[in-house]
């Protein structure tokens, strides 16, 4: 059983009454098996830990993968969506940059609302190559 001492002033201890609680207990004296008990305690939760912080960056990490694929997945629709557009007006004989700016702002615009219901600021720049 613990002992709950203080610090005698010319060395050695003496018992406090109060335990633990007594602000003047300054120390604790275990017995061997006592101490041995608290250090196979604290391994254990120390593993505990380091088990429970491999599995939660594992998690982690899973759901970067996760959210990385599902971004890319959804870049190329929206990119083919945009093409397929683009495809439909140059079909038509549309060659006008404004025509095909509109088209190409309105096709993501409805793309990504049907994806995400949020309305993106779309600012389609094309360049003559």
């Amino acid at each position: 059983m613990a002992k709950f001492v203080k610090e005698g002033a010319f060395g050695g201890y003496r018992d406090v009454p109060g335990g633990q609680s007594d602000p003047e207990c300054t120390h604790v004296i275990l017995k061997l098996k006592e101490y041995e008990k608290l250090l196979r305690e604290q391994t254990r939760a120390e593993q505990e830990a380091r088990c429970a912080k491999y599995c939660a960056e594992r998690a982690i990490e899973e759901a970067k993968r996760d959210a990385r694929y599902t971004a890319q997945k959804a870049a190329e629709e929206a990119r083919q969506t945009v093409d397929d557009a683009l495809q439909k007006c140059l079909d038509r004989g549309i060659t006008d940059w404004g025509k095909l700016k509109n088209t190409t702002k309105d096709t993501l615009g409805d793309y990504v609302w049907k994806k995400t219901k949020r309305r993106p600021m779309i600012l389609p720049i094309i360049m003559e190559v």
